[in-house]
């Protein structure tokens, strides 16, 4: 039982940090291809602005469009969050308008 209280904490300790974005932020501006990133998720700052690249891996590993597997839309609006599985990670971000805030994924 005791290994199961400790993946549980962990498991919850986890999800605090992701939802309270306690691991970081990196600030990303408009038409900069950002790469060698490790997200768990975005928040959109400008009206309009325009994701064409948003991929990483998944928790295997495995090479992931999250813009093509999420569907996310030709336009954003301002506060939209954008998030990918838990055990993935966002590893390129490109915005041809607008700019971004993504949230550092917990190790």
């Amino acid at each position: 039982m005791k290994g199961q209280e400790q993946n549980l904490l962990s498991a919850i300790k986890d999800m605090i940090n992701r939802i309270s974005g306690s691991q970081g932020s990196y600030f990303m501006e408009v038409t900069t291809a950002h790469t060698g990133l490790s997200l768990d998720s975005i928040v959109i700052q400008e009206d309009g602005t325009v994701v064409t690249v948003m991929s990483g891996v998944d928790s295997e590993g495995t090479a992931v469009d999250f813009k093509t597997v999420q569907n996310i839309p030709a336009a954003l609006q301002q506060g939209a969050l954008l998030t990918v599985p838990f055990g993935s990670s966002i590893t390129a971000f490109t915005a041809t308008t607008g700019s971004a805030i993504g949230y550092t994924k917990g190790e």
